[in-house]
């Protein structure tokens, strides 16, 4: 299911750029918007005191925002980790690398479940 991202501007920018790219798609849902979105996941624009809004697939992999703008996924705010990754807190489950750990654990659990039964 897609996710709502947010470009939340702030009064002291005057239409500065910013660049967002996700490992799935993002597309604007703005209507009119000059800014961009793409099945490849880059999300392109300028920010000042409003915000812009896209559906997005997949995670963060990289984000260039200026100082004082702020991004959000379905209302938690995106912070930037010593690793280089992008974390939601309490949202998400990735490790900042793109990859949904819960898809790990259940493989995890399944490929010890075929060994246990193989094994017997």
């Amino acid at each position: 299911m897609p996710s709502k991202l947010v470009v939340h501007g702030d009064s002291s920018l005057n239409a500065e750029p910013y660049s967002i790219k996700v490992s799935g798609a993002a597309v604007s849902q703005e209507s009119g918007q000059q800014d961009s979105g793409s099945p490849q996941g880059v999300i392109s624009g300028q920010i000042g005191s409003w915000t812009d809004t896209y559906s997005i697939t997949g995670d963060i992999v990289s984000m260039n925002v200026p100082g004082p703008a702020r991004v959000t996924v379905d209302g938690e705010q995106v912070s930037s980790q010593s690793q280089g990754g992008f974390s939601v807190p309490n949202g998400g489950n990735t490790g900042g690398d793109g990859v949904d750990t819960r898809v790990l654990m259940a493989s995890g659990v399944l490929l010890a479940l075929a060994a246990w039964v193989l094994l017997r």
